[in-house]
């Protein structure tokens, strides 16, 4: 007992000290105000304490969004949020086609039954037009037909100001990953039913924060409209505390899931390190999980990013790129991460990055890489 008290202690110590700011009240399941959260009253958090419904722009029902709280110890709300809408997310898709890889259009009527399609999501504060995503895009047209690159910037940075902290913009930007999440669904639905694609041949990537909108796609897919698609691959997910059981990726939200992670983030003792983007999960996510130099785990730098804020996070994006033309990313399986450089039981049946889906190998597998994998693997 004493043990869970001084724990609990610690973790409101390291989550003032680190950047959260405990609110003045708290309640078991409660809803804290925006003032005692230090929030700027021009721009807020979306609270709610009961579900919220939305439809698209454009009439489609996306359906309703439970409250999505920040829990503490599995009992205590410090305050609960809820999607905002999509007009202020403002989604759109960016589609381009390997025939004209520099030409962007919006047309769905663009995309025909055969084509192999991936989308490409983005993270927390990014951009889809980001010089880093444009290229993988570009990479991706070499072997895909098609490829969706998804801008819901104003989701993904809400504009909320706090006088101490950035997590509130970033719990809002994750409940918004909802509303995203559903968008592709019906999007897809749609393109099956105009289109006639085949789902097996849509493939997801999705970079940090853009991991829980795959997530979402993947399970309101399969829960509403009763599909999965062939693939998603997330590149560094997000191990934030709010990311509970149910609202974190998982093997049933495409035919295959995999990761790769380059970061661990161990809330709430490693709070401290969100700022320098430390901000992955360790958790085994997928089908097969890739920890590349260690994933991160301990506090490890990947190679080339020691003392660089989110290097090591954004490694991620350069290692899917390399491995669709360059580099042959061999990946061993051991019963834990590299033990004195060595694996402890080794199986050499897998392949990190775009080709990973073609070998056997599930569970989890570790590689070392060059410190720059665009020039030498």
């Amino acid at each position: 007992m004493i043990n869970i008290i001084l724990t609990f202690l610690w973790t409101i110590l390291c989550l003032v000290n680190n950047g959260l700011s405990m609110p003045s009240r708290v309640s078991n399941r409660s809803t804290i105000k925006a003032n005692q959260l230090h929030l700027s009253e021009s721009l807020s958090l979306n609270y709610c304490d009961e579900p919220i419904c939305y439809k698209n722009d454009d009439g489609q029902d996306l359906g309703c969004f439970d409250p999505w709280p920040l829990t503490v110890y599995g009992s205590i709300d410090l305050y609960s949020v809820c999607p905002q809408d999509p007009s202020s997310i403002g989604t759109t898709f960016n589609i381009y086609h390997s025939s004209k890889p520099e030409q962007m259009t919006h047309s769905l009527d663009s995309i025909n039954s055969s084509d192999k399609i991936v989308f490409f999501i983005p993270g927390y504060k990014n951009v889809y037009n980001d010089s880093r995503f444009i290229a993988l895009k570009d990479e991706l047209l070499s072997v895909v037909n098609v490829v969706i690159l998804v801008d819901f910037a104003n989701g993904a940075d809400p504009g909320i100001v706090s006088r101490v902290t950035d997590f509130y913009n970033f719990h809002q930007a994750a409940a918004n990953t909802q509303i995203v999440g559903r968008q592709i669904a019906v999007l897809l639905k749609n393109l099956k039913l105009k289109r006639d694609i085949d789902y097996d041949n849509v493939h997801l990537i999705c970079f940090s924060l853009g991991t829980q909108v795959a997530h979402f796609m993947g399970s309101y897919a399969l829960t509403r409209f009763g599909f999965q698609v062939g693939r998603i691959t997330s590149l560094d997910p997000p191990g934030i505390l709010i990311f509970a059981p149910g609202k974190r990726l998982n093997p049933s939200d495409a035919a295959f899931v995999d990761v790769i992670h380059t970061t661990s983030f161990k809330a709430p003792w490693d709070f401290n390190k969100a700022g320098s983007g430390k901000v992955g999960s360790s958790l085994q996510l997928g089908h097969v999980d890739f920890y590349p130099n260690g994933g991160g785990v301990n506090d490890l730098d990947q190679p080339g990013c020691s003392g660089i804020d989110w290097c090591s996070h954004a490694f991620s994006i350069a290692l899917m790129r390399a491995s669709i033309n360059k580099c042959f990313f061999q990946a061993v399986q051991c019963s834990s991460i590299y033990a004195n450089g060595q694996c402890k039981r080794e199986l050499k049946d897998s392949r990190l990055g775009y080709w990973s889906n073609k070998y056997p190998g599930r569970g989890r597998y570790y590689l070392n890489t060059s410190h720059n994998p665009l020039i030498n693997c």
